[in-house]
């Protein structure tokens, strides 16, 4: 049992090391899209629209939503981390140590939507008439 679980804990941690490194190319592809929109926008003297500010801010969310999610990424490594360390160390902790993991899980799951709501600006709330708030 233990060493399955150490298996399984192991490849669900590289396969949210592949997410993180997926999710931080794409947030350094958003920034490099942001400057030559700037970029594009200062050169060209564009008069800026409601739509033109809305669509910038709704890129700065999508920011702000992979920041979240690679914040929770690195809480849950960090938690199988431990609980593999502690596996490794004392199988007499098994049980206990997976509940501990599993509050962890809850809690950094529980942060993720937090932030993915504190985040959106209403964006996702399609039955609000009023228009998006950003901060």
């Amino acid at each position: 049992m233990e060493k399955n679980s150490e298996t399984i804990l192991l490849c669900v941690l590289e396969i949210l090391e592949h997410i993180k490194c997926v999710e931080n190319n794409v947030l350094e592809l958003s920034k490099k899209s942001m400057l030559n929109i700037n970029s594009f926008i200062a050169e060209s003297n564009i008069e800026i629209n409601e739509s033109i500010v809305e669509s910038l801010q709704y890129q700065d969310i999508i920011t702000q939503q992979l920041s979240a999610t690679i914040d929770a990424i690195e809480s849950i490594d960090k938690s199988i981390k431990i609980y593999l360390h502690n596996l490794r160390q004392d199988s007499d902790i098994f049980s206990d140590s997976l509940e501990k993991l599993q509050k962890r899980l809850n809690q950094s799951l529980q942060n993720a939507k937090d932030k993915k709501n504190a985040f959106s600006g209403g964006a996702f709330n399609e039955d609000n008439e009023e228009s998006v708030e950003f901060f």
